[in-house]
């Protein structure tokens, strides 16, 4: 059952109505190489251990889909690539599904934290026998915040660098083979933002600092949306993301994506970035402490 902070405040169970969405993710196939006989010709191997994998993976997903259907979730998306499913359901449905209770709380700002509320719940997650062995992870039960950001360090008598000038410095952007610049015209980069207020006006003032020609900026709001956070320190985590990332690739089209600040939505948007054919890079500056102290962090 999950950790809940110490100074955190339990308002009332969630509405029974309310709609959540719970990503469930499934243990891969495991090795068939010990399998006999397998053909001697090694694409023919390749062929038969990936149709294998793929068949068993199959069985996988249509028996917790039908766990999902008996237990009134809607699935929303199955990721084959990620072994994963994306259910939705009321809250009733939820806990009947997983034998948990969720209640709705808040924790105030702190060092490190922004003050937010969360559903969570206090009973092991239940599921049945036959499922054991076959989901890995639930997400989204929990949607307290994971990541936390570090302490600030004053550093006096230092001499600072635009990131233009980073990149010069530890030869960024320049082939290593041929010699030749590239500005990554052409790609995508797509930063993942779990919080924060992401200004153009300011993007374009610093490339202009850099002299350098402002990048096409996009924005994905399928997760979660651009807003301020009253921290100015989570705002300039963001725009310093962007403004690092076109200095270094300064042609490269940049996809600020938006997330919510737990596992379940970050995971998510992680698969559909990761799925999606025209994004080239995936860039995430949040992190995580490496105690672990949530169960769902060791599966992401």
């Amino acid at each position: 059952s999950p950790r809940l902070p110490s100074d955190c405040k339990c308002h009332h169970p969630s509405t029974p109505e309310d709609v959540k969405t719970i990503l469930i993710s499934l243990h891969y196939t495991s090795s068939i190489e010990a399998m006999e006989p397998l053909p001697d010709n090694p694409e023919e191997r390749l062929e038969y251990v990936v149709s294998t994998r793929q068949r068993e993976d199959a069985g996988k997903v249509a028996r917790v889909e039908e766990f999902a259907r008996d237990h009134d979730l809607e699935v929303v998306r199955t990721s084959w690539t990620h072994l994963s499913l994306e259910v939705r359901g009321t809250v009733v449905a939820v806990e009947r599904a997983f034998g948990v209770v969720l209640q709705e709380y808040s924790v105030p700002e702190s060092e490190g934290r922004s003050a937010c509320r969360f559903h969570c719940h206090c009973e092991p997650i239940s599921i049945p026998a036959e499922l054991a062995d076959i989901i890995k992870s639930i997400m989204g039960l929990d949607t307290q915040p994971v990541f936390r950001r570090l302490a600030n360090h004053n550093v006096t008598g230092g001499k600072p660098y635009l990131p233009s000038r980073m990149a010069q410095l530890y030869n960024m952007g320049v082939d290593d083979m041929s010699g030749s610049t590239l500005t990554g015209r052409g790609q995508k980069i797509a930063i993942i933002a779990c919080e924060g207020h992401f200004s153009i006006e300011d993007y374009k003032t610093a490339m202009q600092n850099m002299k350098l020609t402002p990048s096409s900026v996009e924005e994905n709001v399928s997760k979660g949306k651009n807003k301020k956070s009253g921290s100015l320190k989570i705002d300039l985590e963001i725009n310093m993301d962007v403004q690092i990332a076109s200095a270094v690739a300064p042609e490269a089209t940049i996809v600020v994506s938006w997330a919510a600040l737990d596992m379940a939505t970050i995971l998510s948007l992680v698969q559909e970035l990761t799925a999606t054919t025209d994004i080239d890079i995936v860039s995430m500056s949040w992190g995580l402490e490496e105690d672990f102290r949530f169960p769902s962090t060791v599966s992401f």
